[in-house]
């Protein structure tokens, strides 16, 4: 430090020095605790992957224990209904005539299909396919019609 006097007083003269502040040594702590806690959080994500991947192993095991576990096989001409229903969407006269049923064995195939869960009424006059009746067409060996 130089010290000048000028006019009786004191000043001190210092040298500034510009600081990369990327470089401080507190900078420094800060980036090494964000990379930290960076990877952590990856971490994290990939292990909540891992997780989620077991969850849906764990659900298909689940589906094929209630779906082989199913007291009530569906027949021969209930298997070929849904696959008709998978296939496209189809009225009552089409299911009559494809299969050569009446009025009240489709209304019993249909109420029976209901029962064990692979059809649900989406209106008053309307079934649709579960989610379990999709799985069980797609995961079986069906004989297609």
């Amino acid at each position: 430090m130089l010290f000048v006097l000028l006019f009786g007083e004191v000043n001190r003269i210092t040298r500034k020095i510009r600081v990369n502040h990327k470089r401080s040594p507190l900078n420094l702590l800060r980036n090494k605790l964000e990379n930290k806690e960076k990877k952590e959080k990856n971490e994290k994500q990939i292990a909540g992957i891992k997780n989620i991947d077991e969850k849906i192993e764990n659900m298909e095991d689940f589906f094929d224990g209630e779906i082989s576990s199913t007291k009530y096989k569906p027949s021969q001409k209930q298997n070929m209904l849904l696959q008709m229903m998978y296939l496209d969407d189809i009225d009552s006269d089409f299911v009559r005539n494809k299969m050569g049923v009446s009025d009240k064995e489709l209304e019993n195939m249909v109420e029976e299909l209901i029962k064990i869960g692979l059809l649900e009424y989406s209106s008053d006059n309307e079934v649709q396919l579960t989610d379990e009746a999709i799985y069980y067409i797609t995961s079986k060996d069906l004989e297609i019609f």
